[in-house]
């Protein structure tokens, strides 16, 4: 058994948390060579990612892996293609590359590769009461995000 120091991952991602979200894709991906949140975001290891869109969130990723990659590395993506551990995942980068607009190919990045067979619709939406203060990620508790909400509500606010 695994130990996690934080069971979800949320990040505060509109347009790269949809398009970590488009069936083709599920890659997220931030820089790793920088000190702070960036690191923190993928040395904490956690169990489940969300994309905070808006002060919402209403599905929790399984994290497959996350390898540090440079994005215009192709004989890198080759290898981890023909690893077999990564089911189309030079298919998935690619679209990744090719619908983010300005990616950076050149600098190294913790990529996120998502695991779409285990994902959790949340019930019901989970909601921020105000979203002052939360501009970078944050990690949470995987039964704070899974209660049900309070009589008369459906929304979970935290």
């Amino acid at each position: 058994m695994n130990y996690y120091e934080e069971e979800v991952l949320i990040i505060p991602a509109n347009k790269s948390g949809k398009l970590a979200e488009a069936p083709n894709c599920g890659i997220y991906e931030c820089p790793a060579n920088s000190k702070g949140q960036y690191r923190t975001r993928a040395e904490t290891r956690s169990l489940y990612v969300a994309f905070r869109q808006k002060g919402k969130i209403n599905h929790l990723y399984k994290i497959q892996d996350i390898v540090v990659l440079c994005l215009g590395d192709t004989s890198a993506i080759d290898s981890l293609d023909k690893s077999q551990k990564y089911p189309n995942i030079k298919k998935r980068l690619n679209y990744y590359i090719n619908n983010f607009p300005n990616v950076d190919l050149t600098n190294p990045k913790y990529v996120f590769i998502l695991d779409f067979d285990n994902t959790i619709e949340l019930p019901f939406t989970v909601t921020y009461h105000s979203l002052k203060g939360k501009v970078g990620h944050e990690f949470r508790k995987l039964n704070e995000l899974i209660r049900k909400p309070q009589k008369g509500s459906n929304m979970i606010y935290i």
